[in-house]
């Protein structure tokens, strides 16, 4: 899940967008991609559909926009 709040304040001619982004609120860490290879000579095949990347970890980004 990802969320943004933002806020427009306005000074006379000025104008100040601020904004508040955050990433992944949640921290799931589904897998994305997996190892697909499987090899025939190893008695255990232990690393058949080992996660290789998961999703991004959370976070925040914070941005001021002045306008004028």
């Amino acid at each position: 899940v990802d969320m943004r709040f933002g806020k427009i304040v306005r000074f006379a001619v000025r104008r100040i967008d601020t904004g508040l982004d955050l990433y992944n609120l949640f921290n799931s860490n589904q897998a994305t991609g997996f190892d697909q290879s499987f090899d025939y000579g190893v008695a255990n095949a232990g690393e058949w559909l080992q996660p290789t990347s998961i999703v991004a970890p959370r976070f925040a980004r914070f941005n001021v926009t002045v306008s004028f």
